[in-house]
This record gives C-alpha cells, sequence and structure tokens, in this order.
C-alpha cells in the first residue's frame, strides 16, 4: 500500500494495481471468511452484504486487514433497510428540487445559514439510515460489536478505503453519516491549517457541514460479490499516444456541455479520427460501437436522462422518442452481438468488453444498482467488462453533470489519477468553490483504483 496525505489532513492507503494472491496483510481466518462471503479483494474495511430471501433480512460481514477479527451479524429486516435507502434517495431529490439546485448549482452568493440548514438535514437522514443498516434488533447478541468496531475506524482523522461488496443492498453509501460520538460529533470535522484558519475565506456551508458525510471523507467503492468477468482490471491499458473514448449526448443537452465534448475531443484526438466516436443522441450509432469484437476503447461516456422520463433510472434517454431509449437487454445484443454477428470469446470464457474502460454516467440515479423499474443499464455494462462506473445516486442538475464531468475528465485523461481520489477531489473543490455536496451523490462502482497507464 502506498501513504498519501492530503490537503485536508486525510491520509489515504492507496491499493494496489491487483490483487496478490494473499490478501493483502489478513490474517488466514479472516482471508477465509472474506473468501467464504465471495470478497477476492479485501480492502482496509471491508463490508459484505448478502440477503436472505428465506428469512428476509441482509447478513453483514466486517473485516479490517492486518486483523485477525472479524465480525458477521444479520441487520434489520431487508424491507426496512431497503424503504429507507430509498427514502434517503428521494429526500436528495426533493431536496434539489425544492432548493432550486436544478439550475442555480453554484451556491456561494445563497445564505450560508440556511444552506447549513439544508444539509444538516440531509446529514440527519444519512444518520437514520446507517442506523436502520447496522440495527441490532435482528441480531442483540452480535450487531452491536461489529457496529461498534465499524464507527471506531471509520471515526478517526485520516481517510479510510471501504469496500462494500453486495448483490443486493446498493445503498448510497457517501451519503450515510455515522451517528454522534460520545463528544456529539458524527464524524469528525474537516482539519483545517494554520494558515487557513489565519487568513483565508471562511469555509462555505458545504465545507463545514460536508465531514459528517461518509463519503467526505473516506473512499469508497461497491463491488458486486459474484461479479462477470473477473478479469477487468484497475489498470486501464492505453495503446498509443492517446486513449480512446465513446460518447454518447442527449439532444437537449445545454450550452455549457459543448466544454466537456471538446476536452474529451481534444485529449483523445490521434490524427485518425477514430480517437474520440461522438454519436450525439444517436443511440443505434452507440450501441453498434459497443459490439465487443470491435471494442478498442478506453472511455465510455453518456449524457443522457435517466429519471427525467417516466421516471425510469434503469435505461438511457438520449432524446424524448421512447423508442429509442437504451435499457439493458439493448447493451446485452450490443456487446454479445445479435442477429447474426455473434461476438467471440475472451480468454476468459465470457465474451466482455476488453480493455477494462472506465464507465462515466452524467445520468440521473444510474448509480442505483437495483432500479425499481427494470435491469440497470449501468449494471448490465459492469457485468460486460467495464472496470469502474461513475454514476450519481439521485437526480442530477445538467449543469452541474457538465461542470463535473469537466473536472473529473481534465486531470483524468491527463494524469493518469485513480478514480477515487479524484472524484473525493472533485468534491471537495465543488464544496470549496460552489458551496455544493453533490458531488457527494457520485459513487464509485467498480475499483476505485481505476486509472489509465499507458
Amino acid at each position: 500500500m502506498n501513504h498519501d496525505e492530503n490537503e485536508h489532513g486525510y491520509a489515504f492507503e492507496e491499493p494496489d494495481d491487483e490483487p496478490t494472491a494473499t490478501t493483502g496483510g489478513m490474517s488466514t481466518q479472516s482471508e477465509e471468511l472474506a473468501e467464504s462471503v465471495g470478497v477476492y479483494d479485501p480492502r482496509p474495511v471491508t463490508l459484505a452484504f448478502s440477503r436472505s430471501e428465506l428469512h428476509k433480512i441482509y447478513t453483514c460481514t466486517l473485516l479490517f486487514t492486518g486483523q485477525r477479527r472479524a465480525w458477521a451479524a444479520d441487520c434489520g429486516p431487508a424491507g426496512l433497510i431497503d424503504a429507507t435507502v430509498a427514502d434517503l434517495r428521494s429526500l436528495w431529490d426533493e431536496t434539489i428540487r425544492k432548493n432550486g439546485l436544478r439550475r442555480a448549482w453554484n451556491l456561494t452568493s445563497h445564505d450560508q445559514t440556511a444552506l447549513a440548514g439544508v444539509f444538516n438535514l440531509l446529514a440527519h437522514a444519512g444518520r437514520k439510515a446507517f442506523r436502520v443498516i447496522f440495527d441490532e434488533q435482528d441480531d442483540p447478541a452480535r450487531m452491536p460489536a461489529l457496529r461498534a468496531a465499524l464507527t471506531r475506524r471509520l471515526r478517526r482523522a485520516e481517510g479510510c478505503l471501504v469496500g462494500v461488496w453486495s448483490d443486493d443492498l446498493y445503498a448510497p453509501w457517501a451519503l450515510l453519516c455515522l451517528p454522534p460520538g460520545r463528544t456529539g460529533s458524527g464524524g469528525g470535522g474537516r482539519p483545517t491549517s494554520a494558515a487557513e484558519t489565519a487568513s483565508g475565506p471562511p469555509p462555505t456551508a458545504a465545507e463545514s457541514c460536508g465531514p459528517q458525510f461518509l463519503g467526505y471523507r473516506h473512499l469508497i467503492e461497491h463491488r458486486a460479490l459474484r461479479r462477470e468477468p473477473r478479469c477487468p482490471s484497475a489498470r486501464i491499458p492505453v495503446h498509443g499516444a492517446r486513449p480512446r473514448a465513446l460518447a454518447l449526448v442527449t439532444e437537449d443537452a445545454p450550452d455549457s456541455h459543448a466544454l466537456v465534448d471538446r476536452l474529451l475531443r481534444d485529449a483523445t484526438d490521434d490524427g485518425t479520427g477514430d480517437g474520440f466516436v461522438h454519436c450525439g443522441h444517436d443511440t443505434s450509432r452507440f450501441l453498434n460501437e459497443l459490439h465487443a469484437d470491435r471494442f478498442r476503447r478506453q472511455i465510455i461516456y453518456a449524457y443522457c436522462h435517466g429519471q427525467g422520463y417516466r421516471h425510469d433510472p434503469a435505461r438511457l434517454w438520449a432524446s424524448a422518442d421512447p423508442e429509442e431509449a437504451i435499457s439493458a437487454a439493448d447493451i446485452i445484443d450490443a456487446v454479445k452481438g445479435a442477429d447474426g454477428e455473434e461476438a467471440g470469446a475472451h480468454e476468459c470464457g465470457r465474451v466482455h468488453l476488453v480493455g477494462s474502460p472506465l464507465l462515466y454516467l452524467s445520468v440521473c440515479r444510474a448509480a442505483d444498482f437495483n432500479a425499481a423499474d427494470g435491469a440497470s443499464v449501468a449494471r448490465a455494462l459492469a457485468r460486460l467488462g467495464t472496470s469502474c462506473t461513475v454514476a450519481p445516486e439521485v437526480i442530477l442538475p445538467m449543469e452541474l453533470a457538465a461542470e463535473h464531468a469537466q473536472r473529473f475528465f481534465g486531470p483524468f485523461l491527463a494524469e493518469g489519477v485513480s478514480v477515487g481520489r479524484h472524484l473525493l477531489e472533485v468534491t471537495w473543490a465543488l464544496a470549496k468553490d460552489a458551496g455544493n455536496l453533490l458531488g457527494l451523490t457520485y459513487a464509485v462502482k467498480g475499483r476505485m483504483d481505476t486509472r489509465l497507464g499507458r
């Protein structure tokens, strides 16, 4: 592990590029337990959730690397947890609507006291969700010990690398908050330097309230226990001087999105005209480019509606025409080939996108892999070879989506930074520059250490 301290005072352990034959310092007991619940690449803090359909509950396993002890306990009723998670997402949606964040996402000119009240309300909901997930009512003998061990670790001043593994419980982990500790803190405040205290502008309401949220202080990824295929890695290989990208952009994108188009084109233009394939809102062309035999790209980017039409986060809507909406079945057909164009299997024996591409979705609620309205497009692509998905957990203002994409892709394409660390830096920057905590809603599904590698 590589240790690195940032300007916020959080010292993260950067994960290795590839998992080793062992589990990076775990005891034999913890290693066996990790394997028994389907975790094959543990992080310093590892949480695994499985669902029992017989008893209608979730079971949680907690592991720390370098420690012999592990914890396992039954959570509360699955229905209650699912409903609470849905309520948390809905509260963020309604807060965005009610406070005008869909248009005026730069909040530095707003009443900071009023904004602090808004962010604290969201933090209260995040604490409620944490309590419901880690409640002891179904396992009073073991859950309190698991919850205590987890909260002790997450209250540390240093940032933690947290890996959540589940095929069933897709909570917005970054939006959860720890219950108050002995001092009444919900997770510690943002460390400030002497220079910041002596001079400079006061922190925005977002900066002051942000450290309550798990995603503001820790790097969190969510991975599938039975992911297929297993061969995508954290290193996205770039063949040639520049990476290649594929983009699908809704027909009613705001003018500000032209800056994203230009950034992607400039960073991927290799002189052949094929470095950046911009499909506009042509869904047929986009799907055709995903065929596994032809796909040779490092970035898949979609700036589309997800919840805006029919409240359906499971599909990609590049236009208002319902016949052009892309479903998970369309994605599977496109990658594996249909109508006589069946794609060949990879050496692992499965048909999937080769090259571990990054999937970045500026699509409302695309990070909700258990979408109520159907199979998620993002989840389908995750199962078909992407190394990592970056997507929002809730509805997303279109102007902010364009701004976030600019802030993300610039350093990612130029410097080869890791997805998790860079997303957190973007969240902090938005809190400071725009007084906005919506950067927290972007989640990592897959490997947080994903980066480009030439």
